[in-house]
């Protein structure tokens, strides 16, 4: 069976942090979000998709809105020999007010409730399967399991090619998803959404694991990739192609050209060329002006949503300068992120009384506090890395004050 399969589309975001100050990627978003059922429409009418499969969060919540709502409806009778599967998620769960049960819809458009149902689409040619689409649908915001795995999964037949459709995988040991409990059910298919990250096709045992990602990238979250995998460009879009029994023929294809672009950025260079002592105003405007320098020649397209990722060692005036950076940097990208994983490296320094302090020595005695449990983490974090900042000399903003110094 020929088919489209997105998930976590998020129609009807207020796109929040860049609704200020008549900042212009609001109404890019916007236009992109309306644009998203014409070209889900193109796409199925072009690759002569039997099913349209959406696992979840098609909404950004349960709110109606009419605008989108039109958008959708015109898509779907646009595409009137399309079965369309829609699982409620866990931003749009299947409540009163939801689109899902206000709105009229086209009658290609199969909308999962609380309960686990199977519609059945028949055999395309005689050297086909027929097909059976299982799924159900969150009742509630943050009912991730939607129920299903409390349930007894139903025996699927094997005269038929079986698919569940449903938002949320069920979690195994370290967070990631349970493959091995759903294999033994023993459907084919298994399409699950609430992760924005792409995974391609997976298979265990005889079933196949299906996780689209976000369609769209809004924020720094959405990069279809494994985190692992490596991938530092990385698209957001859907999976066409073909399902069919033992043999699972989908590519991944973008709808947008923007992309989350990642970059792995060692920093150890501006510690090395750094005094080190007590921060100095001078120190401060070299380790920005070279982080600066290194971030914009480590990306290549100013389109796309920007996550640095800084490595190696770093002095309190690298770890200070890197919230101004990032906000400089915010518009020069159509977003800009920057991760902190570097190791903070400090001299030893001389205390007003002209004793000498290593941070090793100011860090071990907040350690010994922590564990004696006298006193609430946070407050103690709080004191340690003021302790921290005035040892060092380097400014303490108060974002940074309950966080890691």
């Amino acid at each position: 069976m020929k088919v489209v399969i997105c998930s976590d589309l998020h129609l009807g975001r207020s796109f929040a942090p860049f609704s200020k100050g008549g900042d212009l990627r609001a109404e890019t978003l916007s236009r992109e979000e309306l644009a998203v059922p014409g070209k889900l429409a193109a796409t199925v009418k072009e690759k002569g998709a039997r099913a349209l499969l959406i696992a979840g969060d098609l909404f950004d919540d349960h709110r109606f809105n009419d605008q989108i709502y039109e958008a959708l409806r015109t898509c779907f009778e646009s595409i009137p020999d399309t079965h369309v599967f829609i699982a409620p998620g866990s931003s749009d769960p299947y409540l009163p007010e939801s689109p899902y049960r206000r709105a009229k819809w086209p009658e290609n458009v199969h909308i999962f409730k609380n309960k686990l149902k199977a519609f059945e689409i028949a055999a395309e040619s005689a050297s086909d399967l027929p097909v059976r689409v299982y799924g159900i649908g969150c009742t509630g915001h943050g009912n991730t399991a939607c129920q299903v795995y409390f349930q007894k999964l139903p025996a699927p037949d094997p005269a038929y090619l079986n698919v569940l459709l449903i938002h949320s995988a069920p979690v195994a040991d370290g967070g990631i998803p349970d493959r091995h409990s759903l294999e033994k059910a023993g459907f084919d298919y298994y399409i699950f959404g609430k992760s924005h990250h792409n995974y391609m096709p997976e298979t265990v045992g005889n079933s196949t694991f299906l996780f689209p990602g976000a369609l769209i990238p809004h924020s720094f979250w959405d990069g279809n990739y494994p985190p692992s995998s490596g991938n530092s460009e990385a698209g957001n879009g859907l999976l066409a192609g073909e399902l069919t029994r033992g043999s699972c023929d989908l590519s991944f294809e973008r709808l947008f050209s923007r992309c989350l672009e990642e970059r792995t950025i060692d920093v150890s260079a501006i510690y090395g060329a750094l005094t080190p002592g007590p921060c100095r105003e001078q120190d401060l405007t070299a380790a920005k002006e070279s982080l600066r320098s290194m971030i914009r020649s480590a990306f290549t397209s100013a389109e796309n949503v920007a996550v640095a990722v800084l490595t190696g060692t770093a002095t309190p005036e690298v770890r200070a300068v890197m919230p101004e950076v990032e906000a400089e940097l915010a518009h020069t990208y159509f977003s800009m992120k920057l991760i902190d994983r570097t190791d903070l490296v400090v001299p030893d320094y001389r205390l007003p009384d002209g004793s000498r302090k290593t941070v090793a020595e100011v860090t071990g005695e907040f350690d010994r506090l922590a564990a004696d449990n006298t006193c609430p983490e946070d407050v103690l974090r709080m004191a340690r890395n003021f302790a921290l900042a005035a040892l060092t000399g380097a400014a303490l903003k108060e974002d940074d004050r309950h966080d890691d110094f």
